[in-house]
C-alpha cells in the first residue's frame, strides 16, 4: 500500500503553511507556489487535510472526537464485543484463515489464491486444502520474504519493542505447523484488481484485510466471481478501515454518513454469484510495540461460487 509523505515546509506547517501560501500567492515572482518554500495551494492545503505533527493533529476534531470517546463514553458502548474475550482468541489470524479451506471444502480442491498475501503464512496454510496455492501482493518485498521462506533460508525480522529497540526473530519453514507443504505454494508479484488472467482461475480465494486498501474496491469484490469455480470457496475479511490515502473516498463501498454501511454493500455485490455460508467478526491482534497492540474484528464473510 501506498502512504503519502509530507514534504517539510522551510517557514511552517499545517495551517500556517496555507497562510504563508495565500500570502505569497500574488508574489510576482512566483505566483504559482510560495517562493520561500516552493510549495504550492495543493502541498499547503494538503498539510491542513492530513497534518503529521503532533501539535497540528491534536488540533483536529478528528483527534477531539476520538479523545470524547475515548473519555466520556461507556466501556459497553465503545467496546461493542464479548467483554470477557480472552486476547488468546486474536492469536495466530493468518494461520486461522488459511484454516478455512479446511473446514468448509471446495467442490473441487485443486487450485487457491490467496489474494494479498503479505508475507505468505495463510498460503502456506492453504497448501494443506489444496494441491497447488498462488499467493499475490503487490509490495515487492513482501514477495521476497515469503519466496526466502518457502525456499527455506532463515529470515532474521527485529520485532517492535519501544522506540527504535527491536527483539531479535527468526522465521523460516520451521515456522509453519505440521502439514504445511511450502512446495505447493507460489508467490508472486501482482495487482490485486488486475489479476492477471494467466493465473487462471481457483476452488478457493481468501481476500484478508485487502478490500479498504485498494483503489478500486467494488472492481476487486466484482472480480471474485471470475476468479472462483463453481463449487469453490471464498473467504474474504475486512475490518472495513476506509482511508482516502488508498481509496478515494467516492470510491468506498459504504462508510459514508447517510449511505449504506460497508458489510451490506459487500453482501449485496457477492449475493447473486456466491451463496453466504457462514458470517462472523475475525479477531487479530497485532503489535505496535510491547506496551501497545492493535486489536481487530473483521467482518469474516465465507461463501460458496454458485454453479
Amino acid at each position: 500500500m501506498d502512504a503519502a509523505k509530507a514534504v517539510p515546509c522551510l517557514l511552517s506547517a499545517g495551517a500556517g503553511a496555507l497562510a504563508m501560501y495565500l500570502v505569497c500567492r500574488g508574489c510576482a515572482a512566483a505566483p504559482a507556489k510560495c517562493p520561500f518554500s516552493g510549495k504550492t495551494l495543493a502541498d499547503a492545503k494538503k498539510e491542513v487535510d492530513d497534518p503529521t505533527e503532533s501539535k497540528d493533529i491534536y488540533e483536529t476534531e478528528k483527534s477531539a472526537w476520538q479523545y470524547m470517546e475515548f473519555h466520556f463514553t461507556s466501556g459497553k458502548d465503545l467496546f461493542p464485543y464479548d467483554p470477557n474475550m480472552k486476547v488468546s482468541k486474536a492469536f495466530d489470524f493468518t494461520v486461522r484463515l488459511g484454516q478455512i479451506f479446511t473446514k468448509y471444502k471446495p467442490a473441487n480442491p485443486k487450485r487457491g489464491l490467496d489474494l494479498g498475501c503479505a508475507v505468505g503464512m495463510s498460503s502456506f496454510e492453504m497448501t494443506k486444502a489444496f494441491d497447488e496455492v498462488v499467493g499475490v501482493d503487490l509490495s515487492n518485498i513482501f514477495i521476497e520474504y515469503a519466496n526466502k521462506v518457502k525456499s527455506g533460508k532463515e529470515i532474521t525480522y527485529g520485532g517492535p519493542d519501544q522506540g527504535d529497540i527491536t527483539v531479535s526473530r527468526t522465521a523460516s519453514l520451521k515456522s509453519l505447523s505440521a502439514g504445511v507443504d511450502a512446495s505447493k505454494a507460489t508467490f508472486v508479484v501482482g495487482d490485486a484488481c488486475n489479476v492477471d488472467p494467466a493465473l487462471g482461475t481457483f476452488d478457493g480465494l481468501l481476500a484478508a484485510n485487502l478490500i479498504c486498501r485498494v483503489p478500486e474496491p467494488e472492481k476487486l469484490v466484482r472480480s471474485f466471481a471470475g476468479l472462483v469455480n463453481a463449487g469453490g470457496i471464498l473467504v474474504l475479511v475486512s475490518p472495513y478501515s476506509w482511508w482516502d490515502g488508498a481509496t478515494a473516498k467516492e470510491k468506498w463501498l459504504g462508510g459514508r454518513p447517510g449511505g449504506p454501511r460497508s458489510e451490506d454493500v459487500v453482501k449485496g455485490i457477492l449475493s447473486p454469484d456466491f451463496e453466504l455460508l457462514e458470517e462472523y467478526p475475525e479477531n487479530w491482534i497485532i503489535r505496535d510495540h510491547v506496551r501497545r497492540f492493535q486489536l481487530g474484528f473483521g467482518h469474516c464473510t465465507i461463501w460458496r461460487r454458485r454453479a
